[in-house]
């Protein structure tokens, strides 16, 4: 108990001072404001490494301190709520705390002196929360084709190409109308620009193709071309074919057994006796 009384005498002596000569303990003389009084015996701060750290570095910036009768180096767990490395400290309530802690910033170990509670449990504990990875900013994301081409048969989405850039297609339509989506969002380890636009939609439709008709080709007639007669000279002709002379028929008549004399005598009757018609005709007058 007396030993509470002696370092609360020495604090309030110490503010005394600090408020009658407006500075504060701090190396530079920067202005000292007095923190509430407590009666506590112990000073528990929580002190927040940079973010990329992982291991207890300098500088680290005060984010909360409380003051307590507790050793307990847990009761600032809560306050620790962005990712990096934080260190829990607990000191004695002192005037060289104050200082500590009216500073915000420590620079290194002894960087201001601190004064350290002596407590059988570690004085001293670290919390890390792991920051997520540090993420790289992608190029702006480009402006998706969409192709709507008479029908819907000949209708297409084409998404484009950017490193680290995922596109994501919301189909809605039906039979190849209606509207589709497109969503641009970053791969992993990596964030899209502030700002830039991400989202794009268009409406598919089934306006029908014009029919053009067919063109004929006009047939063309070739000419008929008629090759010339040519007469082939006469020395070229062929030579007639040789005339055949018909064998003289012998002038004795063949022998058919008739008797030649007998026909003579015939023969001079016939004759005789158309003469003597002849002669009687002229007599009687029939000749006129």
């Amino acid at each position: 108990m007396r030993s509470k009384l002696v370092k609360k005498a020495v604090a309030v002596a110490v503010a005394a001072v600090a408020a009658v000569a407006g500075v504060g303990a701090l190396t530079g003389g920067a202005p000292y404001v007095e923190p509430p009084k407590s009666d506590g015996d112990y000073v528990l701060a929580l002190w927040k490494g940079d973010e990329s750290q992982r291991l207890p570095m300098f500088p680290q910036t005060l984010i909360a301190s409380i003051k307590t009768d507790d050793a307990s180096l847990d009761q600032l767990d809560d306050e620790a709520i962005e990712c990096g490395i934080y260190q829990l400290d607990l000191y004695n309530n002192s005037a060289k705390t104050r200082d500590l802690l009216a500073g915000t910033v420590m620079h290194g170990p002894g960087r201001p002196h601190a004064d350290y509670a002596s407590v059988d449990e570690h004085s001293r504990v670290f919390t890390v929360k792991e920051c997520p990875e540090q993420l790289v900013e992608t190029g702006d994301p480009a402006f998706p084709t969409f192709v709507d081409d008479c029908g819907v048969t000949g209708d297409a989405i084409v998404l484009p190409e950017v490193e680290h850039v995922e596109y994501t297609v919301t189909d809605a339509r039906v039979h190849g109308v209606g509207q589709v989506a497109v969503e641009a969002a970053a791969a992993d380890g990596y964030v899209l620009p502030e700002g830039v636009e991400v989202r794009w939609t268009f409406s598919f439709t089934d306006q029908p193709c014009e029919t053009v008709p067919a063109v004929e080709e006009p047939v063309v007639e070739e000419p008929v071309v008629e090759e010339p007669v040519v007469e082939e000279p006469a020395d070229s002709a062929e030579p007639a074919e040789p005339v055949v002379e018909a064998a003289a028929e012998p002038e004795t008549l063949p022998d058919t057994g008739f008797d030649v004399a007998g026909v003579g005598v015939i023969g001079g009757v016939v004759m005789l006796t158309g003469l003597a018609l002849v002669f009687a005709r002229r007599r009687m007058g029939w000749g006129a």
